[in-house]
């Protein structure tokens, strides 16, 4: 696996679980849902970008 891809996906694994742990506590603010939804999107074309 390309290094950069495994650097994002650490990353992105901790904001996941900062998020769902926030969900659980408090419930997450529409906006941070949004934000997140972006990342995940971006993530996907980074993937596409670099496997190509």
């Amino acid at each position: 696996m390309n290094p950069a891809i495994q650097a994002y996906d650490d990353a992105f694994r901790i904001v996941q679980q900062t998020i769902l742990h926030h969900d659980s506590m408090t419930g997450i603010s529409f906006l941070t849902r949004v934000e997140f939804y972006l990342v995940q999107q971006s993530r996907q074309e980074l993937h596409a970008m670099l496997s190509s």
